[in-house]
């Protein structure tokens, strides 16, 4: 879990370093500026360690058509699973203490650490099992948003580094969710998010940086670039060794949010 310390770094190093650099980027993918208004459409984001990551830039796209209201269920390391319970709280009409979304955005890697990712042995699931369980509490995330009559989008997360030799695109927890997507057309989306932070469908610790960004490297063809994911091959953080509150802005984690939020508020016409 994430401590009301880390909570408190987080939310100041959003103000002091996020927002300049979303600024940009928001003129940069056509976010329009608007006057802000009462909000319409109540979003509710469910994710691990990258949606964490990715959360103030999440925040600020949403934010900024003035029409949104976002809601985070973030922790670190968590599955669907550990979601589902609350998801069901969360959107039945007769809790009223409930968020009750137009919207349920699922951000998940595929970490299988917490109680509900284990086997009969206590053992964490691994390779096909671990897809097929993610899969099974999908499912039932999406029963929950068909009760309610709301919209579900499901994520993709970019490759890891382990992983660069295995997979072109998408894991196979992506093309998983794709597949939700196409056999639940007009409840479920599906969200090609890994593409943002991907070279072509392949892992890179690189991309080309925008013009408002500042470069710190350069490919061998010349072309400027800013590092994208974490030394684990996982995360966003440039910073060596920092998974979690980077103190520095994330080029990646800004690029995974402008995909996902571009979609949503595209559906929902709101940008």
């Amino acid at each position: 879990m994430i401590s009301r310390g880390r909570r408190r770094l987080h939310r100041r190093l959003t103000r002091r370093l996020v927002l300049p650099l979303v600024l940009s980027l928001a003129a940069t993918l056509g976010f329009s500026a608007c006057t802000p208004a009462t909000p319409q459409v109540r979003i509710e984001v469910f994710g691990d360690s990258l949606a964490y990551q990715a959360a103030p830039y999440l925040n600020y796209f949403f934010g900024h058509s003035g029409r949104v209201n976002t809601k985070n269920q973030i922790f670190a390391a968590t599955a669907i699973c550990d979601w589902v319970p609350t998801i069901g709280r969360e959107v039945d009409p007769h809790n009223l203490a409930g968020y009750h979304p137009n919207a349920i955005v699922m951000i998940f890697s595929g970490v299988a650490l917490y109680p509900c990712m284990k086997d009969a042995h206590g053992f964490p699931l691994r390779g096909q099992a671990l897809v097929d369980k993610y899969e099974s509490d999908a499912r039932l995330a999406i029963r929950y948003a068909a009760l309610a009559h709301i919209q579900i989008y499901f994520a993709s997360t970019p490759i890891s580094k382990a992983d660069a030799n295995n997979y072109v695109g998408d894991t196979p927890i992506g093309n998983m969710y794709a597949s939700l997507a196409q056999q639940y057309p007009g409840l479920v989306h599906f969200i090609d998010s890994a593409q943002a932070v991907e070279w072509h469908g392949h892992y890179t610790e690189t991309l080309p940086c925008a013009a408002f960004e500042h470069c710190s490297g350069t490919w061998p063809d010349g072309t400027r670039t800013v590092i994208v994911r974490s030394t684990d091959g996982v995360h966003f953080c440039p910073v060596p060794e920092i998974f979690f509150d980077c103190p520095t802005p994330m080029p990646g984690a800004m690029r995974f949010a402008a995909a996902i939020t571009k979609q949503v508020l595209t559906d929902y016409h709101l940008n």
